[in-house]
């Protein structure tokens, strides 16, 4: 199969074609056409779109093959052609998704399917499902896709009777060696080291003269090493070993801080992470937490670093004084939270221009509220901001990328000033076009300009100074 073109956000400028363009390269269609051939055998409905993307857009193939899989998992499957419908189904497939056991990171979001954002996620998601299942829904008996999962098995231990606490001999041994309740990986050297003797012998005879010759016929205790064991007072809980008589001396208190011999560390120093997202009401002053893609992994991880460090908190509050002005309410709690549901947007639409939204919904469904992002989106269009300077529903419904949302908020505040509104503005007035028309006269009138003839002389030099004077 042929690879799906996946388009860009604002246009395909900057990080989002750098984005598309790594997208494509990690893109692998053997793994689509595995994906395709087992949905289509689970569920018995062929593909009928041109590819893959266009085949699952709607979202009811994936809400077929989740109830082929688990039946009843998934109640109604929306057959309506509305996108938000359509979005609706492939929401309650992501929810299944989770409920059988896929990965948080194994999964993609809607407009990855939906406008073919990155459709290399979507196949990651349904092989991911493949493999789950087998484990996680075992009345589930096939076709299956990839390998079984592995199951987590937690060990478990029987619980002794406590042993008494051993007593410690004058020499500092324990009876017979061993610390109860503890492993020897986990007590060290659980004996005590001694040496009782030592062979001084000089001479070393090799062969036949080892029989009844020399000192000894027995083998040297310079060749067996140490047959026994060496004392020692105690089992240090440092790195630390002493032997003889500094071994029987109080050992000073460790101190503070990780220090060579001590098994005591510091608290680990806090990782780097995203600017998270302001919680005081009003006016933020930190940019918000930008969510990653897929858990945040790679190259989501890095999409969202880019995208925090992009964020600028002044074009935001100027975003929302503006807002505020204009449609006359408070947006409440943080930016991002007070525009989530649409409503916001689409009464700023209606007092720019009156009617242009007809209905603004004010359920608490998410695809309810999704829709009213979208009239506004649809609106802008129609006010003339530009394609480039628009952003993607889910940037704002889910948080991935408020930066764009600011953006864009601003590009309509200039469109909105071109088109005669005379509220309050944001920004600089977009620029209109300005076409000058000349008749054939003034056209001729004005010939052709010496900028445009270019070097029409010669080059001349009537005297050549041949003097050394200067």
């Amino acid at each position: 199969p042929t690879i799906f073109s996946m388009s860009t956000r604002g246009g395909g400028y900057g990080m989002d074609r750098e984005l598309a363009a790594k997208s494509r390269l990690k893109y692998d269609p053997a793994k689509e056409s595995e994906a395709q051939r087992w949905m289509e055998s689970v569920t018995d409905v062929k593909f009928a779109g041109p590819d893959f993307a266009s085949s699952l857009k709607d979202g009811q193939i994936l809400c077929i093959l989740v109830n082929r899989i688990k039946p009843g998992t998934i109640r109604k499957v929306e057959t309506s052609k509305m996108p938000f419908k359509q979005m609706e189904n492939i929401s309650n497939f992501l929810k299944a998704c989770r409920t059988l056991g896929v990965a948080e990171h194994d999964l993609f979001e809607t407009v990855d399917l939906f406008e073919a954002k990155d459709l290399g996620v979507v196949v990651t998601c349904i092989h991911a499902l493949g493999r789950t299942v087998q484990t996680t829904v075992p009345d589930f008996r096939g076709p299956h896709l990839g390998a079984k999962m592995p199951s987590t098995s937690a060990a478990s231990f029987r619980k002794s009777a406590p042993a008494p606490a051993p007593t410690v001999s004058s020499q500092g041994k324990l009876p017979g060696g061993t610390y109860y309740g503890l492993s020897k990986f986990a007590t060290g050297s659980s004996k005590t080291m001694e040496k009782a003797g030592f062979n001084d012998t000089k001479s070393i005879t090799f062969g036949a003269d080892t029989v009844g010759t020399g000192a000894t016929n027995e083998v040297s205790k310079q060749s067996m090493g140490s047959s026994k064991t060496m004392d020692r007072s105690e089992v240090s809980t440092s790195n630390s070993i002493t032997f003889g008589s500094d071994a029987s001396k109080p050992k000073p208190p460790p101190a503070a801080g990780r220090k060579w011999g001590s098994n005591t560390r510091p608290p680990p120093a806090p990782s780097s992470a995203l600017p998270s997202a302001p919680l005081s009401t009003g006016s933020s002053s930190a940019p918000p937490k930008a969510m990653a893609r897929g858990g945040g992994y790679g190259l989501d991880a890095e999409l969202a670093r880019k995208a925090a460090l992009k964020y600028d908190v002044n074009m935001e509050n100027e975003a929302r004084a503006w807002i505020e002005n204009v449609t006359g309410e408070q947006v409440p709690g943080t930016f991002a939270d007070g525009l989530k549901d649409g409503q916001m947007l689409c009464k700023l639409i209606n007092v720019i221009r009156p009617g242009a939204i007809r209905k603004i919904g004010v359920s608490k469904m998410p695809f309810k509220q999704m829709e009213n992002i979208s009239n506004f989106l649809k609106a802008c269009r129609g006010l003339g901001v530009a394609e480039h300077d628009l952003f993607e529903t889910v940037d704002l419904y889910e948080e991935k990328d408020m930066g764009v949302v600011v953006t864009c908020i601003h590009a309509l505040g200039r469109a909105a000033q071109a088109g005669g509104y005379r509220g309050p503005k944001l920004g600089a007035k977009q620029a209109t076009k300005n076409v000058r028309t000349f008749d054939a006269g003034q056209v001729k009138d004005v010939g052709m300009t010496k900028l445009s003839m270019g070097s029409y002389g010669k080059m001349e030099r009537s005297t050549v100074n041949d003097t050394n004077s200067i």
